[in-house]
């Protein structure tokens, strides 16, 4: 009776224990997995964590040491990416060039240079007038279609050389005009609607042939009266045109061309009654030296009312020979004519 006393007694606290352990799990593990005991500690075993750690050879066990070296995982290496080029500046360097042997070394107005030439491109002489100046020029297909010849046995200045390449644009019918800070090479037809320097009344005209525009203003002569005048002795694509209202001349020439005409006009830009302009082409004499002969055989300068044949001997006539008189006499080498300025 005491044995089954007792054992009831040991199944019934066995029964406790059983109870109060259960109530110590969580209540989320599932049934059938190995539970701990109370007060036992075991870490369960993961087959795959395990044969991982002993190929990278981590110890095992209590006191274990490691079958091999670890080596610390490497470090992923971004993939290197290069660096962006440097921005290359725009430039014509890889456009057509002109030969650079000749340097670049623009020098003084009063250098002297060799310039000869015997059909040579004229675009390489203006290679070659940039390279003695500093000048820049801009120009078309046609300046490297045509030949240039110059023949000059000493050496001359560099500001001469650059009127002798004015004056062969200005025979092949080109000149040049400003634009910006170079220098455009156009055909001089149609040059006065090309931007040509104005120059204005009073304003001093360059010697060079170069064309420009300039304003002359006329005293006692009429505009249209001058106009007519200088046509005959204007270049042939150059252009004048008259303004009465101000009686003013628009001369668009070279600059040597209108000051030759502007000279031409200040001689008979007189004052004097009943004069009138005659222009008389000499065909078998120069006109200089004929204008030097009614230079001798009239009182010109005075304006006299007869020669001086006239003066001494009287061949004028009597009556009305006051009236009678020359102003000037103007000789223009160019055309070999005479200008006479003279009553009727």
């Amino acid at each position: 009776m005491k044995r089954i006393s007792a054992w009831a007694t040991v199944c019934a606290i066995s029964v406790a224990a059983s109870a109060s352990a259960a109530q110590e799990l969580p209540p989320n593990i599932p049934l059938g997995i190995p539970t701990m005991r109370p007060g036992v500690s075991r870490v369960p075993r993961l087959d795959g964590v395990s044969q991982a750690a002993q190929a990278a050879g981590v110890p095992q066990g209590p006191g274990a040491k490691p079958s091999k070296a670890v080596k610390p995982a490497a470090t992923p290496v971004a993939p290197s990416v290069p660096a962006p080029a440097a921005a290359k500046e725009a430039d014509t360097d890889n456009l057509p060039q002109f030969d650079k042997a000749v340097e670049f070394k623009p020098r003084g107005a009063s250098a002297k240079v060799s310039f000869s030439l015997e059909d040579a491109d004229l675009g390489e002489l203006v290679r070659v007038i940039g390279q003695l100046t500093g000048k820049r020029f801009i120009f078309g297909p046609k300046v490297k279609t045509i030949k240039a010849s110059v023949y000059s046995p000493q050496k001359i200045t560099v500001a001469e050389a650059y009127q002798a390449f004015l004056t062969i644009l200005d025979q092949n019918g080109l000149t040049v005009v400003p634009h910006g800070r170079f220098l455009k090479i156009i055909d001089t037809e149609g040059a006065a609607f090309q931007g040509t320097p104005l120059i204005g009344p009073g304003g001093a005209v360059p010697t060079d042939e170069r064309y420009v525009t300039h304003l002359k203003r006329l005293s006692h002569m009429g505009a249209e009266e001058a106009a007519a005048l200088l046509t005959k002795f204007k270049s042939k694509t150059a252009s004048v045109e008259a303004y009465p209202p101000g009686n003013l001349l628009i001369i668009t020439d070279t600059g040597a061309n209108i000051r030759r005409m502007t000279g031409i006009l200040d001689q008979i830009d007189v004052g004097s009654a009943g004069d009138q302009v005659w222009i008389e082409p000499m065909h078998y004499a120069a006109a200089s030296d004929v204008a030097g002969r009614i230079g001798e055989l009239f009182d010109v300068k005075a304006g006299g009312s007869a020669g001086k044949k006239a003066a001494a001997g009287g061949s004028m006539g009597d009556s009305g020979s006051g009236d009678l008189h020359i102003s000037k006499v103007i000789s223009d080498d160019r055309t070999n004519s005479l200008v006479i300025v003279a009553t009727e």
